[in-house]
C-alpha cells in the first residue's frame, strides 16, 4: 500500500516531473534488527521499482536516519551502514545525518522538535545544494 501511493503521487507529475525522492526512515529497522545488506538490497529494490514504474530515474537522496531510542547502537550501525551501502554503490545520493541530532532535537525522544525540524531542513537543504551545485558545475563544462 505505501509503495502503491508512491507510485500514485509519482505519476501525479509529468514525466520527468519529480525532482527527487528525500528518504528518511531507518528507526524501524533498527528495532528489527535488520542487517546492513538487507537494508540496502530492499530499499535498492524500492528505488528500482519505482524508477520503472515512473518511466524514468528519480534521484534519490538517503538521509543517515537509524536511531530509536528503543534499539541498541549495534543495531543502529548497522542500519546506518546499509544506508552507506547505497550511497557508496552509487544506488542513492547522500542525505543529511539525522542520527546525530541528539535529545535536545526531538520532542519525544523519537520524532523532532522545532528545533530538530529546522536542523533536519537544513541538512537537507545542504545536501539538496550539494548535488545542485555539482550538476551546475558539470553542465558548464
Amino acid at each position: 500500500t505505501l509503495y502503491d501511493n508512491l507510485v500514485k503521487c509519482v505519476g501525479e507529475f509529468p514525466k520527468s516531473g519529480v525532482r527527487a525522492v528525500l528518504w528518511h526512515q531507518g528507526e524501524s529497522d533498527s528495532l528489527a534488527k535488520t542487517p546492513a545488506e538487507t537494508y540496502c538490497n530492499r530499499l535498492k529494490t524500492t528505488i528500482e521499482s519505482l524508477n520503472k514504474d515512473a518511466g524514468y530515474d528519480l534521484p534519490w537522496f538517503v538521509a543517515q536516519a537509524s536511531f530509536h531510542p528503543g534499539s541498541k547502537e549495534p543495531e543502529e550501525r548497522e542500519v546506518a551502514n546499509g544506508q552507506q551501502l547505497l550511497w557508496e554503490k552509487g544506488v542513492a545520493n547522500q542525505g543529511p545525518n539525522t542520527d546525530e541530532l541528539g535529545q535536545e532535537y526531538r520532542s519525544d525522544r523519537v520524532h523532532f522538535n522545532q528545533k530538530g525540524l529546522s536542523a533536519h531542513a537544513e541538512g537537507w537543504w545542504k545536501a539538496l545544494a550539494a548535488e545542485y551545485k555539482w550538476k551546475t558545475e558539470s553542465s558548464n563544462n
